[in-house]
């Protein structure tokens, strides 16, 4: 027999602890994003990403010739006309990478 009278027992139902887990797992990767978003704008930039972001200024001026070199490189030929700015572009090159790293996976 149970010590405690019906009302005070407490039946959650699975639904909601289901929900409650969804949304922590909603807030939590939006809590990366965020932190993600931030590290953008905040995180100094190293050698190798100026390095990489030059090749994309050379490609159209012919400086690239192996194909290997300029596969990844056409993915972002769009960022230099955005703005003139070599920081404001690097951070958008991020941005980039950062919204195509937080698409789910098939």
């Amino acid at each position: 027999m149970n010590a405690l009278p019906n009302s005070l027992e407490f039946d959650v139902p699975a639904s909601s602890r289901t929900d409650r887990g969804l949304l922590a797992i909603y807030a939590f990767y939006g809590l990366l994003i965020a932190a993600q978003v931030f590290l953008v704008f905040t995180k100094s930039f190293n050698w190798d990403e100026f390095y990489h972001f030059s090749m994309v200024h050379d490609l159209p001026k012919g400086r690239l010739t192996w194909d290997f070199q300029t596969l990844y490189i056409r993915l972002f030929l769009w960022v230099p006309a955005v703005t003139d700015d070599l920081i404001a572009q690097l951070q958008i090159a991020r941005l980039a990478c950062c919204a195509s790293n937080s698409l789910p996976s098939p």
